[in-house]
């Protein structure tokens, strides 16, 4: 039903198109040699696609070649050595984990001493507090006009200051006395017409 329907749909657009590849169209099920090609190249795809995303991210496909293949050293000991029978080392390298913490730890030296030495600070000699300073140096409570869990009784004059009504400011649109005026003006002449129509 679903094909029809999109066959439906393409033929809307152009009916002779659509008939002409549906004429083509190979409707047969493919057979099994088919199938088992499609099923290892999608397979083989599918895997550069996840070996891709597993490798390092620091490590190019050339450095993992190289890295699988083994190399053979002839050592020769110095004549020194207890036995200076020649050996043949293999030498392999070992792929590092990306995620394995790192096993040693970098520490920064501290940088070497200035040629300038540092600047002094100059301090005034300690002295005792007087009255004045306590005074000058006082802040008053936190005092909120939404919260009061102790139940305290807040002077109105402090929850005035708290919600900052002082600090704004206020101002007068200059049109408000011109307004004013003509509405004085307009009553003045508005008296003045009663009195004729009451003399007429």
């Amino acid at each position: 039903m679903k094909n029809y329907s999109l066959v439906k749909f393409e033929g809307l657009r152009n009916p002779a198109r659509s008939q002409r590849e549906l004429q083509n169209t190979n409707l047969d099920r493919p057979s099994d040699k088919i199938r088992a090609q499609n099923m290892e190249h999608t397979r083989e795809m599918l895997g550069m696609k996840t070996g891709k995303k597993s490798d390092p991210a620091f490590l190019c496909t050339a450095a993992l070649k190289r890295v699988e293949k083994d190399s053979f050293v002839r050592y020769t000991p110095t004549s020194n050595a207890s036995s200076g029978i020649q050996r043949i080392v293999q030498v392999s390298n070992v792929v590092e984990d990306p995620l394995e913490p790192p096993r040693h730890k970098h520490k920064k030296i501290a940088g070497g001493a200035s040629e300038e030495p540092p600047p002094v600070i100059m301090r005034s000699p300690p002295r005792k507090l007087t009255a004045q300073d306590m005074k000058d140096c006082y802040v008053p409570a936190c005092i909120s006009n939404w919260k009061n869990a102790n139940g305290y009784t807040i002077p109105l004059h402090m929850r005035l200051q708290a919600d900052g009504r002082s600090l704004q400011h206020t101002t007068i649109n200059s049109r408000h006395a011109q307004m004013a005026d003509v509405l004085y003006a307009a009553e003045r002449q508005a008296r003045k017409e009663a009195e004729e129509r009451n003399q007429i």
